[in-house]
């Protein structure tokens, strides 16, 4: 998955949200890659924080996403893993209709 090549064509997009940088997002990358799902604080919106699971079809490859985003401005960590749960088991069922 090229997500070296995403970042780089969307980087002069990062400014309207907030100040990260390519090396920082490439990071977020590589860091929800390796836990199974994204999540953040208002690192990137103020007041703002949520979290997303991929869809995948059997073999793994991703067909989407879904995620929720809340007005706080992070996430208790039990909290957040119960989210990521649901997020989880709802994917699943979207992958059942897709593939």
């Amino acid at each position: 998955f090229p997500s070296h090549d995403i970042v780089m064509s969307n980087a002069r997009r990062f400014k309207s949200y907030a100040p990260i940088n390519i090396q920082m997002l490439l990071e977020w990358v590589r860091i929800s890659r390796q836990q199974g799902f994204a999540s953040h604080d208002e690192r990137l919106l103020k007041g703002v924080s949520g979290a997303a699971v991929p869809v995948t079809d059997n073999s793994g490859t991703v067909l989407g996403a879904i995620s929720i985003s809340a007005l706080l401005p992070k996430l208790d960590p039990a909290v957040l893993y119960d989210i990521v749960s649901t997020l989880r088991r709802e994917a699943k069922i979207i992958q059942g209709l897709l593939t």
